[in-house]
């Protein structure tokens, strides 16, 4: 008889009470490494059986289980290490030296696998891993608690979306990889707020990319250009409230197609009652504000 992983999971996270080997196990759950384990087997004597038999669980189904969850399960799993009970920003006196630690051993898991994947490392790899381990550090130190959670997750989850579907092509291998590090990039830019945003912008403007590797720059810009049109619009259910919250909704006739999505704002065209034509309407993205302080520390 048996229990369901996602229990005796957060169990097991739950009774990592060393932080440092929480951070560890996060770590090992969202490496590649292979030949990586952590632990063998793992009796849990506080959780039964139906025939209340203890639990004895295999460490390493964990990583495949992890890895294979929904984003939105996955990232209650990493909530659960960083906020749940004895999570490893919870505590003042430690929270520091913590996210110093999870920041080396995340640029590692994050970045590594694809700027470092082959065994010719070139200088515009070491330069753009640089590059994007110190904008991860910077995000990640000043971000809310909470975003911290989705960022870490949404790169992750971006990360295995950038596998499974570069793997499913006949591209040649420098070619596949400079379209994984161009979607890598994307993803931090999308997940890392305006700042971030802006700066690949300029780089995809410029042919940054282009300049630096003269083989497969051109690839690495055309997916880094793609982030200018990553910002989703927003529901017009959101449209709605924000319009009913300015006290200006029993105005408006029709709501119209989206105009434009940028990091900070969008736009709308709103039919008013009474008017015969349409109005264009800027409307900014929620809690942009607070992220912006954030951004921008």
């Amino acid at each position: 008889t048996t229990v369901a992983k996602e229990e005796v999971l957060y169990f097991t996270i739950e009774n990592i009470t060393n932080q440092e080997d929480r951070i560890n196990f996060l770590l090992w759950l969202m490496s590649s490494d292979q030949d990586s384990k952590y632990y063998r087997t793992y009796t849990l004597g506080n959780i039964k059986c139906k025939n209340n038999d203890d639990v004895v669980i295999n460490f390493d189904s964990f990583r495949t289980e992890f890895q294979l969850m929904s984003k939105t399960e996955r990232e209650n799993v990493i909530r659960t290490i960083f906020l749940g009970s004895n999570g490893i920003l919870n505590k003042k006196e430690s929270k520091e030296k913590n996210i110093s630690e999870a920041i080396t051993g995340l640029q590692n898991v994050l970045f590594n696998n694809l700027f470092f994947a082959d065994e010719k490392v070139n200088s515009l790899n070491v330069a753009m891993a640089n590059m994007f381990k110190k904008i991860f550090e910077i995000v990640f130190r000043n971000i809310s608690d909470e975003r911290k959670v989705v960022f870490v997750n949404n790169l992750f989850s971006a990360l295995i979306d950038i596998k499974n579907e570069t793997e499913k092509t006949d591209m040649e291998e420098g070619e596949l990889r400079a379209k994984q590090l161009g979607r890598l990039i994307v993803s931090i830019g999308v997940n890392s707020g305006m700042a971030v945003l802006k700066l690949l912008q300029i780089l995809s403007n410029n042919k940054v990319f282009e300049l630096l590797d003269n083989k497969y720059g051109y690839i690495i810009n055309d997916e880094v250009s793609k982030v200018k049109s990553e910002n989703e619009p927003l529901s017009k259910l959101v449209i709605f409230k924000y319009l009913e919250r300015l006290g200006i909704l029993d105005k408006i006739d029709f709501i119209g197609k989206c105009l434009g999505s940028a990091s900070i704002g969008l736009t709308y065209l709103l039919k008013f009652a009474g008017k015969k034509v349409f109005d264009v309407v800027k409307i900014k993205r929620p809690n942009i504000m607070k992220n912006y302080e954030e951004d921008f520390y």
